[in-house]
């Protein structure tokens, strides 16, 4: 058997829904396929196929809910538990049966209609004849929810297609009108259809007037639609009346009528007025008729044939207003006029591509549509005043006195709009042209402006973006929004402007001339389309012109200058320097004007008042140099003289005694200035004199000759210049020889000589500067090293004392150990170095004359009277430093110490320094005196000169057996000002806080030595234990001690003393561990005391708690004496001596006891010997218990105290003072059954 195949719709189903063909060739698509099986399968309920649209491009989709849009649809519902017949697969199978699945179909546009089809024509019918059959309650609640989905069906099928329809429903028994009107439940139901009518009257009756109040507001209605509401309302009204008037409803209103109804009345005042509703709907729509031609042409005008349409149709309403009967009220044609108000702005917008304006395409076409919409509105006010001023001159009764406020809101709102898009196109015109600035923006920060003007249009396209990407119509006046959002646009466009403001006056400051500050400023120009950026154009442009005035106002000050001498540092004859500063000035001025004609010639800078006084300036101050310039060629001209040439005849240098023999240069000015003068005129193509132009040729031969004279003149003027008269003296014999190869230059040569002659000599003098040179430049090192190495030597220290830095007396010495060592090394190396550097010198002189030598020793002799000098500097300076440390540079001024003491508490009981201020001070004179005496490795400079000079080579006569000077350190030790002065301050500075060290010393002693050292702790201790103080007195003077560290402990660790610190720390230490030492004697004896306390009362408690139980014959003398030693707290020899005299008592009592035959055994006694010894007792113990008690408490309270005073105690002895409450209950308990133990040995 074969399988069935999968399901398949009957083709007869589909028919309907895609048409006879289509529905053969259907076939499902493939991912509907599981849910046809599951339809089959009864697994869904419901199953729903449909078409989204008409015509061949229409999808066949199959759904399992209802879809929201469709164009017609196919519906299949299956019966709840019934389950469909498959089909065979193959197209136009069987439909299933009807009792498993119910089929309908709806049509997407009129579903109601179709669903109100299907329910009135198909089951409605059915269901009516065999609802007769059902009981009377049940018919009467089907009939109430039939009718009533009925009537709501009906009216929104109805509204749908725009009329009104009344929901008459088919009551059969309404056909027997008394019998009707006594069946309550159809009376309810009629009413209730009764007022839905009454409703549904009245709503039709009020929709003129609902209208012309939304007319008022609403204006998004042409006068074309109000024409077609009346036509509409006219047939709505019309078949409203035939509902009325029709067989059916009359018999239902009789059965109201005869029912007394009471909303009859109402119904039938409504039903009266539907009539002359009607009459006036025709009427209106007979006169609107008129406009309907005018209004069609108005609704396919362009903007620029508005203005022609406009005049037809008011000629239309003003036929409507005098005429008709009925629409001749204000508001009426104010509506009408405010329609037509909208249609012009309908057609402006009709003609705005709004989306390519805001993109910015074609914004020329844009601009000119939004002034032609302007002007459409415009025409619409001009046409609406002339037909207004015509129905005034024709109904003066009856004019068209609108409020214009309410007529042209809408279009005002509209033109409003198309302004605010006017400036939107402006903006993208100036913005979207920024990038044409970027090729007339130059200078260092060209980039910085560039960048600058990309953020500016990257702003503006994100304005932009906003703009396009507004979520509703810019044109609808309705939006209110649009007023944010331009504003916001106007705010970022302004903001925008502002920054190009400012990009315009950061590129116009840094272009580098006039001319490129102007290109930059027509560049901005040809972009302006704005008042904002134009104000900044114009502003920038009054700045150029006020600029150019400045250079105008310079060039004056220049030139005004320049007739009285030239610029400084310009090298330039008087009158050709003048003349060409004046041309330089000139030309860049002329440069600037003439680019300022091009541009304003071209009109593309604007107008501004600073141009006409610019112009005037710059005419009169040109005129004026061009004249001065002829003028000073004429001067000059006149000033050469005929006999020019004769000036060649003078020497080439002349030497100026009084300056110490120095050259200079002979040229005569006047010819010198007369060849510039020339050669610039010539070279400006002005006249050159015949006296100055025979001399022209040999321009070139005198410049080439005076530049070699100049350096001849330098060379021997660099020689001599840096001698003084003792260098002089030392260099004569290199003098002489250089003044014999460069004089001839003074007295033999001059300037007409023949070249090579001047030639030779300007060589061999140059050779000659340049030996001498050479000697003179090794002297000149030689001095700068001795000045050098003097310099070395004044500027340092043989002591350095750190600022704020504390020394204690070894580290102080071992540092200026070092710090002296790494000196004198310094020093002895300069020292050598210098050495070596004169032994050198030598031998440029070894070879002169005697004279020579002679001052070579002065010379030698003067350098080490310098180094002498600055070691003396460096010596009291040095020893200033350790003076100041400990005296200060000014009287009064707060010293920072320098020195650290220790201050101690010797073994003899005295607070002492350590080390003392006698050591501390021999430790500092030590120091400085070491520090003099180190100089001793540094030797005089003369003879260690000489005597290497003699090692290489024989000396002059002048130079043997030269006497050798003192040591510098036997001089410096010798010498007031450098040693004993500073030394006399340091003794003063530290012999001048021995007075205050010692009082700080005294105040220690005086403050602690009676409390802590002097009286001596172990025989204060014995007084102590003997006078058996209470536990109050130990803790009051332990208290005092440790109060008396505490004060010890907030003394300050360390004092100054001027320059010394004394450092207390160690003292702190001692006395601290003294008051310690106090503390705990104090703490030991109050340990002992309460130990032996807490022994004596254990075995005294004990003893007495065993004679009580032996019933008073217990021998307890021991116990009880030990008990009274440490009751009042005894030594342990007395409490021995109090013990052994106890021991005494016993050992009587032990002896009476055996002469009179006793002690026996308890059971001996007799009970009168029992109860004696028993109340013997227990009086005694009666009388000691306050006293037992009293020392109990004492014993906890001295335990109490030590565990306070966290005082280390032996193992188990808290617990021992712990278990003493518990003997004294067990002694109390004792004693206080003594009394019944009594009365039982009485009975």
């Amino acid at each position: 058997m074969e399988e069935p195949g999968p399901f398949q719709l009957p083709v007869p189903l589909l028919q309907p829904l895609l048409g006879t063909a289509a529905a053969a060739a259907c076939r499902p698509p493939p991912n509907h396929a599981a849910l046809l099986a599951r339809f089959a399968a009864g697994e869904a309920p419901a199953l729903f196929c449909f078409t989204d649209s008409d015509g061949p491009d229409a999808q066949f989709r199959v759904a399992a809910a209802m879809p929201r849009r469709f164009r017609k649809l196919l519906y299949l519902l299956r019966a709840e538990g019934r389950k469909a017949p498959t089909s065979g697969g193959a197209p136009g199978s069987a439909v299933p049966s009807p009792p498993a699945v119910t089929a309908g179909y709806l049509d997407g546009q009129q579903p109601l209609r179709s669903l109100h089809d299907l329910l009135f024509g198909l089951y409605a019918p059915h269901l009516q004849p065999a609802a007769a059959a059902w009981p009377e309650g049940l018919r009467a609640d089907w009939a109430a929810a039939l009718h009533g989905f009925g009537a709501a069906l009906t009216e929104a099928a109805a509204a749908a297609e725009g009329r009104t329809a009344l929901y008459v429903p088919q009551e059969a028994e309404a056909s027997d009108t008394g019998a009707a009107a006594r069946q309550p439940d159809l009376v309810q139901r009629l009413e209730v259809h009764l007022l839905r009518w009454t409703a549904q009257v009245r709503g039709v009756l009020g929709g003129s007037l609902a209208r012309e109040l939304a007319g008022q507001a609403a204006v998004e209605e042409g006068p074309a639609e109000e024409a077609a509401f009346w036509r509409d309302r006219a047939t709505d009204l019309g078949s409203l009346q035939a509902q009325l008037e029709a067989p059916v409803l009359s018999s239902l209103l009789r059965v109201l009528e005869a029912a007394k109804s009471p909303h009859l009345p109402a119904f039938l005042e409504a039903r009266g007025r539907i009539a002359a509703q009607a009459e006036q709907a025709a009427s209106n729509l007979a006169w609107l008729a008129a406009l309907e031609e005018p209004c069609a042409a108005l609704a396919a005008a362009v903007p620029l044939q508005i203005p022609a349409a406009l005049p037809p149709v008011l000629d239309a309403l003003r036929l409507v207003w005098t005429l008709s009967p009925h629409y001749n009220t204000p508001d009426q044609l104010a509506g009408m006029l405010r329609r037509v108000g909208t249609a012009v702005v309908a057609r402006c917008r009709a003609a705005l591509d709004l989306p390519a304006l805001l993109a910015g395409r074609q914004l020329e076409a844009a601009e000119q549509a939004l002034q032609q919409c302007c002007e459409a509105a415009a025409a619409w006010r001009a046409a609406y005043s002339e037909a207004a001023a015509r129905v005034s001159a024709a109904l003066p009764a009856r004019p068209w006195d609108f409020s214009a406020a309410s007529l042209f809101a809408h279009v005002d709102a509209f033109v409003q709009r198309c302004h605010d898009l006017q400036e939107v196109c402006a903006a993208q015109r100036q913005f979207g042209s920024l990038q044409t600035l970027a090729p007339v923006v130059g200078g260092p920060r060209a980039a910085e402006v560039e960048r600058a003007v990309g953020e500016v249009q990257m702003g503006f396209a994100a304005q932009m973006g906003r703009l396009q990407q507004l979520p509703y119509d810019p044109l609808d006046v309705r939006r209110s929004e649009w007023y944010a959002d331009v504003a916001a646009f106007r705010s970022a466009t302004r903001d925008l402007e502002q920054q190009l403001a400012g990009i315009l006056a950061s590129a116009a400051a840094q272009a580098a001339s006039l001319p490129a500050r102007l290109d930059v400023i027509e560049a901005f120009a040809q972009v302006v389309t704005r008042d904002g950026l134009r104000k900044a154009v114009e502003g920038q442009t009054a700045l150029w012109h006020q600029a150019f005035l400045g250079e105008l106002a310079t060039a004056k000050r220049a030139f005004e200058g320049l007739k009285t001498e030239l610029p400084a540092g310009a090298a330039l004859p008087p009158y050709s320097g003048r003349m060409l500063v004046l041309r330089g000035l000139l030309r860049s001025l002329e440069r600037s004007w003439d680019h300022l004609q091009a541009l304003a010639g071209g009109g593309c800078l604007p107008a501004v008042p600073k141009a006409a006084e610019s112009a005037e300036a710059y005419q009169a101050l040109h005129m004026g140099m061009q004249q001065y310039a002829n003028t000073l060629h004429m001067e000059w001209y006149g000033s050469i003289p005929f006999d020019l040439g004769t000036q060649l005849q003078h020497n080439l240098l002349r030497q100026d005694r009084g300056a110490g023999g120095l050259l200079h240069l002979n040229l005569s000015p006047q010819l010198a200035a007369a060849l510039e003068e020339s050669y610039i005129y010539e070279r400006q193509r002005d006249g050159v004199p015949a006296a100055a132009q025979d001399l022209l040729p040999e321009r070139q031969r005198l410049q080439a000759l005076v530049v070699g004279v100049q350096a001849v003149a330098a060379a021997y003027n660099s020689v001599l210049g840096g001698l003084s008269s003792e260098d002089r003296r030392l260099c004569r014999d290199r003098i002489r020889f250089l003044d014999r190869r460069v004089l001839p230059g003074v007295n033999k040569l001059s300037w007409a000589s023949p070249p090579h002659q001047a030639a030779f000599w300007q060589k061999d003098a140059l050779r000659c500067c340049k030996a001498a040179a050479t000697a003179v430049a090794e002297l000149r090192a030689a001095n700068a090293t001795v000045a050098r190495t003097a310099a070395l030597f004044r500027d340092s220290l043989l002591l350095w004392v750190e600022r704020k830095r504390l020394f204690d007396l070894p580290d102080f010495e071992q540092r200026q150990q070092e710090h002296l060592a790494a000196t004198t090394a310094r020093l002895a190396d300069a020292h050598s170095r210098l050495r070596a550097s004169l032994v050198s010198l030598w031998a440029c002189f070894a070879g002169d004359s005697e004279e020579v030598a002679a001052e070579w020793l002065a010379w030698l002799r003067r350098a080490d009277q310098c180094l002498l000098e600055a070691l003396t500097a460096c010596v009291r300076r040095s020893l200033h430093e350790v003076a100041r440390a400990v005296q200060g540079d000014h009287k009064g001024v707060e010293l920072s110490p320098v020195f650290v003491l220790g201050v101690i508490l010797d073994t003899n009981g005295r607070v002492e320094l350590k080390p003392t201020l006698q050591q501390l001070f021999d430790t500092v004179h030590g120091t400085c005196n070491t520090a003099v005496a180190a100089l001793e490795a540094l030797p005089r400079l003369v003879p260690q000169v000489l005597s290497s000079c003699g090692a290489a080579g024989a000396l002059p006569a002048c130079l043997r057996d030269v006497e050798a000077p003192p040591s510098y350190a036997a001089v410096l030790g010798q010498s007031e000002e450098a040693v004993a002065k500073q030394m006399q301050a340091i003794t003063a500075g530290i012999s001048g806080i021995v007075d205050k060290v010692q009082q700080v010393l005294s105040f220690y002693e005086k403050k602690y030595q009676q409390s802590l050292w002097q009286t001596d702790c172990t025989a204060y201790m014995r007084r102590y234990e003997r006078a058996n103080k209470p536990v109050e007195a130990f803790m009051a003077d332990i208290q005092k001690y440790l109060d008396l560290r505490e004060e010890v402990l907030s003394e300050d660790s360390a004092s100054n003393v001027r320059w010394l610190r004394l450092d207390a720390s160690t003292l702190k230490q001692q006395l601290t561990s003294a008051c310690d030492t106090w503390v705990a004697a104090f703490s030991g004896l109050l340990a002992t005391l309460a130990s032996r306390q807490m022994a004596g009362l254990e075995e005294e408690l004990s003893a007495h708690c065993a004679a009580l139980e032996a019933g008073g014959l217990q021998q307890e003398g021991s116990g009880a004496a030990a008990g009274q030693a440490s009751a009042v707290g005894l030594a342990g020899d007395e409490q021995a001596a109090v013990q052994e005299d106890a021991g005494v008592q016993g050992a009587g009592m032990e002896d009476e006891v055996s002469t009179t035959g006793q002690p026996a055994p308890a059971a001996a006694l007799t009970p009168e010997q029992r109860f004696e010894a028993l109340e013997a007792l227990h009086g005694r113990l009666l009388g000691e218990r306050e006293a037992l008690q009293e020392r109990l408490a004492v014993c906890q309270e001295r335990y109490e105290a030590l565990v306070g005073l966290q005082v280390s105690l032996p193992d188990g002895e808290l617990e021992r003072v712990d278990a003493l409450p518990a003997q004294w209950e067990r002694f109390v308990a004792a004693l206080e059954g003594v009394p019944a133990r009594l009365r039982a040995l009485c009975g």
